[in-house]
């Protein structure tokens, strides 16, 4: 999945995927600003900037999620 909104969105990868028993988190960069998506069990998917220039971005991704999600319970119906 991250990959795919990586490419999606033309992020550039900073690091590989941090995965753990609870969480999974990947920084990607754009335009000099690190974008965080991950999932926790306590939030959920969630997609964070470390500058509020990071705002068009986050709402490009989050719009990609939403549209996942839509595609994903429609199939299972």
């Amino acid at each position: 999945m991250y990959n795919k909104i990586a490419a999606n969105s033309n992020l550039f990868t900073h690091a590989d995927p941090m995965i753990g028993f609870e969480q999974v988190f990947m920084d990607v960069v754009k335009d000099e600003v690190t974008i965080t998506i991950g999932w926790d069990i306590w939030s959920g998917c969630f997609v964070t900037a470390n500058d509020p220039k990071g705002g068009p971005w986050i709402q490009q991704i989050g719009n990609y999620l939403d549209g996942q999600n839509y595609k994903y319970s429609n199939e299972r119906k």
